[in-house]
């Protein structure tokens, strides 16, 4: 059994577990075109054919460099990617932000980009069924993360883990982080 047949049954066993596929009317997928939501999507596609019937795709176009160019058109990287997917029957709906875009350099780019696409997305999650998934790519650099505050936060030292070795703002934070490692979000369930 090569790599890609040994991922693919992780994936599905993994699905099967946690039931993500199960009992839902509609799936929602949250869309960047990074690697991490691309790999989920084709994952999808492999191994659970039957939910693309169900499925809706969601894109916020920001940091506006990535998705379009100085005229406002789709670049061709992503008119490519759009193009990919319909191809195999998916449509990607796409959100242009407001937010003015920010320099690749900026430092504070994560968290711009966080509230916009947040911005774009919460007033249609907000409006999403009973009976509804979404579903993100979660990366590793979150579980990385995660455990990077973890560890520092104890002093390397997983002897040192109490609560009360954890401030408040710190625990808020980890406990955010962890939210985000779910498998799924379910709506009105």
């Amino acid at each position: 059994m090569n790599i890609h047949d040994k991922l693919n049954e992780k994936f599905k066993s993994f699905a099967q577990e946690h039931k993500i596929f199960d009992d839902a009317e509609k799936f929602v997928l949250l869309f960047s075109g990074g690697k991490d939501c691309t790999f989920l999507l084709d994952m999808i596609l492999k191994n659970f054919p039957e939910v693309i019937s169900k499925m809706e795709i969601l894109c916020v176009m920001y940091p506006h460099h990535v998705y379009t160019n100085e005229l406002g058109n789709d670049t061709l990287a992503f008119k490519k990617v759009k193009k990919y997917w319909n191809n195999k029957g998916l449509n990607i709906k796409c959100f242009k932000s407001e937010e003015p875009d920010f320099s690749d350099d900026d430092r504070h780019g994560c968290k711009i980009c966080k509230k916009s696409r947040k911005l774009q997305l919460n007033p249609y999650v907000d409006n999403l069924k009973n009976g509804t998934r979404l579903l993100v790519g979660l990366t590793l650099y979150d579980v990385l993360a995660y455990y990077n505050i973890l560890l520092l936060s104890i002093d390397l030292n997983l002897k040192n883990f109490t609560n009360d070795t954890i401030s408040p703002n710190l625990k808020t934070s980890l406990i955010k982080t962890l939210h985000k490692m779910k498998p799924i979000e379910t709506f009105g369930l």
